[in-house]
């Protein structure tokens, strides 16, 4: 048929492999929404989840006076009680999540990661911090029993699943790449003087530049849910258009109604 210009999903079978191409599906195309929003979400998580492992040893040194020798073995403590409460959670996390739904795994695990993304910066030693770190590692596997999940649910052309995955890992690395480029930044433009007496040639960072690194990424993490749940809301409309085209209508008339209501109350 003569059409003078396809429309958003359609793809031309010249450009359909091209880089070009690609990048116009992922960034306009109609079928991928949900794709886009879940490959979106991932960015942010994974910069949460990954955040602590770039600057561990800094906390420890400057937040909680350790250094030398003394600081490896309390980041590998702290390490290994991340690791602990990942293992688990891991067997119980897929339960969970066939029990309650993947977006409620999500949310839950975003708010766990964000919480403890915030409360870092505020730890008075590394007693806490221990304690407090195996949260991290139960929040990684409640979002990874479900992440390969929700992109597979999200994938709009089975001819090429593979290159869609392909680019839903490299998300994965671009969270990371993007909070350390910040993290970087951040510190280095409030850094100090070294400790006195302790022997290291590193300026250490007070606790505001921490906060300042810490406190946007745990809201970062959050809009990962926000991204998850938009993603659900259009699958469920792709779905069933009908029963939500009717249930969004009934939901204007009952705001409709409200209006109505309040004017005549005035």
């Amino acid at each position: 048929k003569p059409v003078s210009t396809p429309l958003l999903h359609e793809t031309q079978p010249a450009t359909r492999h091209s880089v070009c191409g690609v990048l116009y599906e992922y960034v306009w195309g109609h079928d991928y929404r949900a794709f886009r929003l879940i490959v979106l979400a991932k960015v942010a998580f994974m910069a949460g989840q990954l955040l602590p492992s770039y600057d561990g040893l800094y906390i420890v040194e400057d937040l909680f006076g350790h250094h030398g020798a003394d600081a490896q073995q309390v980041l590998a403590r702290i390490g290994l009680a991340s690791t602990a409460g990942g293992l688990i959670v891991a067997m119980p996390a897929g339960f969970i999540a066939d029990r309650f739904g993947m977006v409620p795994c999500v949310v839950g695990s975003t708010v766990l990661l964000s919480g403890v993304l915030f409360a870092t910066p505020f730890l008075p030693n590394a007693t806490y911090a221990q304690a407090l770190l195996p949260i991290t590692g139960v929040a990684q596997q409640l979002y990874g029993v479900v992440d390969f999940a929700l992109v597979v649910a999200t994938l709009p052309d089975p001819t090429r699943r593979a290159r869609d995955v392909g680019t839903f890992n490299a998300a994965g690395a671009l969270g990371p790449l993007l909070v350390s480029a910040f993290n970087g930044a951040v510190l280095s433009a409030m850094g100090g003087a070294p400790p006195a007496g302790s022997g290291s040639k590193r300026p250490t960072y007070p606790r505001e530049a921490y906060l300042m690194v810490y406190a946007p990424t745990a809201a970062l993490v959050l809009v990962s849910s926000v991204l998850v749940c938009a993603a659900s809301r259009l699958l469920r409309k792709d779905s069933n258009p009908t029963s939500t085209a009717a249930s969004d209508a009934r939901h204007d008339e009952d705001c409709a109604a409200e209006v109505r209501s309040s004017t005549v109350d005035m």
